[in-house]
């Protein structure tokens, strides 16, 4: 289940679920923040 978050953001395309997915296994807020800085 980790890894479905993964893939999206490795794509370039960070879309809420990946997101979602990411910050919950990571449990770290700061990474949507990162992400949405990119952006």
């Amino acid at each position: 289940m980790a890894q479905r978050g993964y893939p999206g953001i490795h794509a370039g395309m960070p879309t809420p679920q990946c997101l979602r997915s990411a910050i919950v296994v990571n449990g770290a807020p700061q990474i949507k923040i990162k992400r949405e800085a990119a952006l």
